[in-house]
């Protein structure tokens, strides 16, 4: 009897078993993927932009009043939210630079009227003195820095060592001018626990990080030969990273590059709508680049819950310059760029704690060390005194007169050798 019960606990097992097999190739058998000649293009394409300067403008532009639009976006005080910004951005070897800055003229007030490059809003708006609006972020393979402008009477630089970047709202690369480089198909690190992940094609790190919902090689785009694929990933346009799908088309003629992609919720409202267009042969044969983007928002990080029929603002970049130029290491690092006498630190590679250690770099950079060293052990800094105007004045004048005599000396032997 145990036999028997043995036998037929086996013959069910192996049934089991079948039919588990039998459904993992079914799914095997719909899983997509996109073709491999596409895959050699995009991995190709990006290699073109292993090293890269890319330069452009960016505005924001709404048929809402701008009131409107702030509070819709639980924005209330995002004053310069429509003003245009000039960005320059950099890659190479795992290297990274961007920086963003508003264009002269381009200021606004609270009610969207343009103000002057340099402006004081009131006390009861939260006093402060809004300059260029300038924002360095920059990285080699062991710092992260962001700086407020190396021109300002004010100069502040954050620096973080690059193994102890996280995954935070404080510590991203890029933020969101970023989103160009995206648009246009590439992938570089964004999130701070990205910050040493190679350079990809933005279309292979959805598809490794998703799925393939679909793929059409039949369809046209404005009478364009294209491409469709529809991925089900995560997205950077989300501050929690919600899942979204998203819609490209690629055009043959551009060598696959991205015309238009949708992203949209699960249950197919669209989010944001992004269009590149004017394109130009950057590498022959090869790379193609859109010298215009626009992107069309539905709904915005600070409020992806809510979706709106219509777009709530759109947002115009123009390309101004792109080369893959070879890139000056040095430009990556920005140490010695803030080591103005005034510049404040925050640096988290001299201290590893969440605030870092705060100090000013000294006039006399003989007294670095010592700044440093009372600000880790809360001492007190006196600083060297610096030689007065006269007492230099006084230098110059020894030099000079020890120079005189020299020549004084040196003329007088002359004189003797000849008489």
């Amino acid at each position: 009897m145990l036999r028997n019960y043995l036998n037929v606990l086996f013959v069910a097992q192996l049934i089991v078993l079948l039919l588990c097999k039998s459904v993992q190739g079914d799914t095997e058998k719909q899983h997509l993927n996109i073709p491999e000649y596409l895959q050699k293009i995009l991995v190709t394409n990006t290699n073109e932009m292993k090293t890269c300067t890319i330069v452009w403008t960016q505005s924001r532009s709404t048929d809402m009043s701008f009131e409107s639009l702030l509070e819709t976006l639980k924005m209330p005080h995002a004053y310069g939210f429509l003003n245009k910004e000039g960005c320059a951005f950099m890659w190479q070897d795992g290297s990274g630079y961007l920086h963003t800055r508003l264009v002269d003229g381009s200021v606004t007030n609270k009610s969207g009227k343009p103000l002057p490059p340099a402006y004081k809003i009131n006390k009861n708006d939260e006093d402060y003195i809004y300059e260029d609006g300038l924002v360095e972020k920059s990285m080699d393979h062991f710092k992260y820095y962001q700086g407020n402008g190396v021109q300002r009477d004010s100069r502040y630089l954050s620096i973080w060592p690059i193994d102890k970047m996280r995954l935070g709202t404080q510590q991203h690369f890029g933020c969101f001018s970023q989103y160009y480089t995206t648009c246009i198909g590439y992938k570089f690190p964004f999130f701070g626990s990205e910050l040493k992940m190679p350079l990809m094609s933005y279309i292979l790190f959805l598809i490794d990080d998703g799925e393939v919902l679909d793929i059409d090689d039949g369809i046209t785009l404005d009478g364009d030969p294209s491409i469709l694929i529809k991925i089900k990933s995560k997205s950077i346009f989300d501050w929690n990273q919600k899942e979204r799908i998203f819609t490209f088309w690629l055009i043959k003629r551009y060598n696959y590059a991205i015309k238009r992609c949708e992203i949209s919720s699960l249950d197919n409202r669209m989010c944001y709508l992004i269009q590149n267009d004017n394109f130009f042969e950057f590498k022959k044969n090869i790379l193609y680049i859109p010298r215009r983007t626009t992107i069309s928002y539905y709904t915005y990080l600070t409020i992806s819950d809510t979706i709106f029929l219509e777009p709530l603002f759109k947002e115009e970049i123009s390309l101004s310059e792109i080369s893959t130029k070879k890139i000056d290491p040095n430009l990556f690092s920005l140490d010695n760029a803030y080591s103005i006498p005034g510049t404040v630190i925050s640096s988290r590679v001299i201290r590893d704690t969440d605030d870092g250690l705060t100090f000013t770099i000294p006039a006399n950079p003989a007294d670095l060390d010592r700044v440093i060293e009372a600000a880790l052990t809360g001492g007190a800094f006196t600083p060297t005194p610096l030689p007065s105007t006269g007492a230099i004045i006084f230098r110059w004048l020894l030099c000079i007169a020890g120079i005189a005599m020299i020549f004084y000396a040196g003329y007088k032997k002359f004189i003797k050798k000849t008489q």
